[in-house]
């Protein structure tokens, strides 16, 4: 008789334990609050997140309707809508912010759907772990973003790095050498751009009161190269504005000289580009005559030949056949 009391009593289940199925959600549950805690809170107030948790409920009646919030100058109108939970039929009260008079539409506030999903065991979790995948996501884009930002940082500063040496020492060490050395007329070419100093292989364009082909060369790769842009002078226009100036940042180009003038200089000098140009003129130019890429040609006292190589700072403007270095 004892043994089979003693049988019974291993049948009967222990008190509080829980139903499988629930304890099931629960460890679910628990996963998904690691994975909370391990990315930080969701933001709430992400459009994204909010249609997911509001998805899980229908409106009970749409004149069940109580004004929380007075509407005073000024501020927006809070109205209260009853629910149903889509999962447990449990009906909720869902804020409504009404925009000041004057204005449509509104938002939800949607905390307090949040909270009851995070107690609604029937579906509610489904919709936070939708949020925890969508609250990934964006710590992964953010992280892309992140590498992405540092990736710029760490080239920009490679390029300030492997800057070239100033034109007056290059001046010094190489104006005898057979580099044969060049420098345009001082004061001719007035700076613009974040960057006072850049040097590169050289690349023409000749064109006169008209850019598409300078367009068409900044929006190809640049390598490090300057454009020299003759413009034959012309004070009728401008060959180059702001939008041919970020495609020269853009596409890795060290720097434009433009015989020539520019516009939207304001836009221009805070962007992370060298640039050179007798002024600025507000008139954009033409764009019916096209122009010849990597010609020869000539303009403040010096030839600029496709393939040699540009140096520029403060000082002036150099070019050299070869190119230049100083001996460490």
């Amino acid at each position: 008789m004892d043994n089979n009391q003693e049988g019974d009593r291993e049948e009967v289940p222990v008190k509080g334990d829980p139903h499988p199925r629930k304890r099931a959600r629960q460890v679910e549950r628990d996963a998904i609050d690691e994975r909370l805690r391990q990315l930080g809170p969701v933001n709430h107030q992400s459009s994204a997140v909010r249609s997911i948790y509001l998805r899980q409920f229908t409106i009970l009646k749409e004149d069940d309707e109580r004004r929380l919030k007075p509407r005073n100058d000024g501020e927006d109108d809070v109205i209260g809508y009853s629910h149903v939970c889509k999962h447990c039929n449990i009906v909720i009260t869902l804020k409504w912010k009404q925009k000041i008079s004057g204005r449509s539409g509104g938002s939800y506030h949607s905390v307090a759907a949040q909270r009851h999903l995070e107690k609604c065991y029937h579906g509610g979790l489904d919709a936070i772990a939708t949020a925890v995948a969508i609250k990934e996501e964006e710590a992964s884009t953010m992280s892309k973003e992140k590498a992405s930002k540092m990736s710029k940082v760490k080239a920009s500063k490679k390029s300030s790095k492997s800057s070239a040496p100033a034109t007056a020492d290059l001046c010094d060490h190489h104006m005898q050498s057979p580099a044969r050395l060049q420098i345009v007329h001082p004061n001719l070419l007035t700076s613009f751009g974040l960057k006072k100093s850049f040097h590169g292989k050289i690349q023409t364009v000749k064109c006169f009161e008209s850019n598409p082909l300078v367009r068409e060369i900044l929006s190809s790769p640049g390598d490090g190269d300057v454009l020299v842009v003759d413009g034959g002078g012309s004070p009728r226009c401008a060959i180059m504005g702001d939008m041919l100036a970020t495609f020269a940042v853009t596409n890795g180009w060290s720097g434009v000289v433009v015989n020539g003038y520019i516009r939207d200089s304001m836009v221009i000098n805070n962007l992370d580009v060298g640039v050179k140009a007798l002024g600025t003129h507000p008139l954009k130019s033409l764009k019916d005559y096209r122009g010849e890429h990597n010609v020869r040609v000539s303009f403040g006292g010096v030839e600029f030949v496709p393939g040699h190589y540009l140096y520029s700072d403060g000082d002036g403007i150099l070019v050299s056949e070869e190119e230049l270095s100083l001996p460490p």
